[in-house]
């Protein structure tokens, strides 16, 4: 079971995110997580529903034998919702991991949206960005070029 240890407003963390080390309160947290740098370029608000993101919660997993290394920062909303990092193409359908890959949604529109396989338009999309970026498409991801090709034609 995780415990809040503390809260922090949107204002007091955002402009630390990124840095290697954050420190409040005498706590030394991860600034540099996948998620937390998300957040940091895409914003904190739902790309679903909207949801703004109000303040980050820091966590403590107090089942752990060593809890003090299971800390986390996470980022909330005023009625209680939390926000994460979602894959706008699902990881188990060949997303990649990557910022162009990523978007902020909070945990009710992530669990909805499940790994539901994209859009064509969503597909194209990601596609596009890693032309741009010079990524390596996958086979899998080849697959979809090729059948947005063919229902677009």
């Amino acid at each position: 079971m995780s415990v809040c240890l503390f809260e922090l407003s949107v204002d007091e963390v955002m402009p630390s995110l990124g840095n290697k080390a954050l420190n409040f309160n005498g706590i030394t947290l991860n600034g540099n997580t996948p998620t937390l740098k998300m957040l940091r370029k895409k914003g904190t608000e739902c790309v679903c529903c909207g949801k703004q993101g109000t303040h980050f919660r820091v966590m403590m997993d107090e089942n752990s034998r060593e809890p003090w290394r299971h800390i986390s920062l996470l980022l909330y909303t005023d009625d209680g919702s939390f926000l994460t990092r979602d894959h706008i193409i699902p990881k188990s359908n060949g997303g990649p991991n990557a910022m162009w890959n990523m978007q902020t949604m909070c945990n009710t529109c992530n669990l909805a949206k499940a790994n539901t396989p994209p859009s064509i338009e969503q597909k194209i999309e990601v596609l596009l960005a890693m032309r741009k970026n010079g990524s390596k498409m996958t086979s899998k991801q080849r697959k979809w070029l090729k059948a947005a090709h063919d229902e677009i034609s």
